[in-house]
């Protein structure tokens, strides 16, 4: 329970001091809350925990966009060794990243067959090579979507798996935009 003593906290089975150098013992939180009170303790609501996916705290969303590194002694703009502007990866670009990784994690499995095609001119199946198409195409359309984000809530809607009402209960109906990827059974 987050009890505090003058924006201190003040913690279950362990004794605190107050600024009258009183002692108080480590089972104070058996004491009723009018005693807590008159012993100068305050409840404060724990903040409500947020999806660290999109936000470092409350009220305070990840950035979306790139954002250019500026070195906070100097106010000037960051470069690395050989003289590159560094950025720092908005929450677009990292997702784009993760999208790309897994959409080449998903081809990996038929990239053999890619290049005995290549070396040997081995014939590809057509249901891998359907299937590698609409993994391209799906990884094409997520990044798409993530590019089209403005605002912290649209880009949050893509982890939204789509659902509808069945007899009166929420039943999910398909994958979250981002997760959307095809089905290598149904190749």
């Amino acid at each position: 329970m987050p009890w505090k003593y003058n924006d201190r906290i003040i913690r279950e089975g362990r004794s605190w001091t107050n600024d009258d150098g009183i002692q108080h013992p480590r089972n104070w939180n058996i004491w009723s809350e009018a005693d807590k009170i008159a012993a100068g303790l305050v409840w404060e609501e724990p903040e409500a925990p947020v999806d660290n996916r999109f936000y470092w705290s409350a009220n305070n969303p990840k950035e979306l966009e790139d954002r250019v590194v500026i070195d906070l002694q100097t106010s000037v703009t960051s470069t690395d060794e050989f003289g590159n502007v560094m950025y720092t990866s908005g929450l677009k670009t990292v997702w784009k990243n993760q999208t790309n990784e897994s959409a080449n994690s998903q081809l990996q499995p038929t990239d053999w067959m890619i290049i005995a095609n290549a070396e040997r001119s081995r014939a590809i199946p057509t249901s891998v090579s359907n299937y590698r198409a609409a993994v391209v195409s799906c990884s094409n359309v997520i990044s798409t979507q993530i590019d089209a984000c403005t605002s912290i809530a649209e880009f949050m809607a893509l982890f939204d798996a789509p659902t509808t009402v069945v007899d009166g209960n929420t039943v999910t109906d398909g994958n979250a935009p981002i997760y959307d990827w095809p089905n290598v059974k149904a190749y």
